[in-house]
């Protein structure tokens, strides 16, 4: 055999060695990969009122790409924020759409509840204690309320706008509000007669 061809053997026999090594640690990567996407999944799963279903995450080389759609540009934020703070993530693309019509959509309509609870005779002086959150139709109340009929009011005028397809109702009743001053007969005397 030539030098030449001898040569040409111990190239071919060298990069065939070096193939095991790559193929282990091209798999390692890829494991490293499918631990990195369960880590993100499991972030974006874990935090409140984000709709994961509707978002995929895919990973090469600890760079994540998130792919989807989200209701508003804040959950969009809040994902791409999420999946960074995942140990061994380099890099976030970040793909996902915002459903802008629909956002648009939940903000008239929360407007629109704000204005009616505070066009209501019944609930008017209650409607800046009483905070609104929409989401796809479902309306969430929160806040304080005096009484437990301004609850149920405040939860009446929510259900009858046309749009909201659930309420929520998260109003807490303030246990120490006392509408009128209680009469104490004991505080009565001659100089200072009840107020009629």
């Amino acid at each position: 055999m030539s030098p030449r061809r001898l040569f040409s053997l111990g190239v071919v026999a060298a990069l065939l060695s070096l193939l095991p090594a790559a193929a282990r640690a091209s798999s390692a990567a890829r494991s490293a990969d499918r631990a990195i996407e369960r880590r993100v999944l499991s972030a974006l799963s874990s935090a409140p009122r984000l709709d994961v279903d509707r978002i995929s995450v895919s990973v090469k080389d600890a760079e994540v790409t998130l792919t989807g759609h989200t209701r508003s540009i804040d959950d969009k934020l809040r994902e791409t924020i999420l999946a960074l703070q995942v140990p061994g993530v380099r890099r976030v693309i970040d793909l996902v759409d915002t459903d802008w019509q629909q956002t648009m959509a939940d903000e008239a309509l929360t407007q629109e509840v704000h204005n009616r609870l505070r066009d209501d005779p019944t609930t008017s002086w209650i409607a800046d204690d009483v905070h609104v959150r929409i989401t796809d139709g479902a309306l969430s109340l929160t806040g304080r309320v005096h009484t437990p009929v301004q609850r149920e009011e405040a939860k009446l005028v929510a259900q009858r706008i046309k749009g909201v397809t659930r309420v929520d109702d998260r109003l807490r009743v303030d246990e120490d509000y006392t509408a009128w001053p209680l009469y104490d007969s004991s505080l009565e005397d001659e100089q200072n007669p009840p107020f009629l």
